[in-house]
């Protein structure tokens, strides 16, 4: 619901005018802040812990193609689409390839499996 603040609060849905963005969580203080799933225009989604409307915690991004990322985010997946921490990404090309392991910048980091 929108309290007295003009702010959304609660458990609801939303979506934007402009890029038609929708997504449906918890709102505090107008902002995503707990569970969430955003559904983008593109046609990904990412479901998982929000803070201040970024992805914070353990979430799980399905792309376009099928491919799927999963793991611990911080501060969202920022404008260069970059994957921080540790997780896990699964490509659904039919080959069973599979990445296991730490991100920087939006790439493999370190020694994944």
């Amino acid at each position: 619901h929108v309290g007295a603040d003009g702010k959304r609060h609660g458990f609801g849905v939303y979506q934007w005018a402009g890029n038609g963005d929708r997504v449906a969580g918890e709102w505090r203080r107008g902002r995503l802040n707990g569970i969430a799933t955003k559904h983008m225009s593109g046609g990904a989604t990412i479901s998982g812990s929000f803070r201040d409307n970024k992805a914070n915690g353990y979430c799980r991004k399905v792309f376009m193609n099928g491919d799927v990322h999963e793991g611990l985010y911080r501060d969202d997946l920022r404008g260069d689409g970059s994957r921080p921490g540790y997780g896990e990404y699964v490509w659904r090309d039919g080959s069973g390839a599979s990445y296991k392991g730490g991100w920087q910048r939006g790439v493999f980091s370190g020694r994944g499996v």
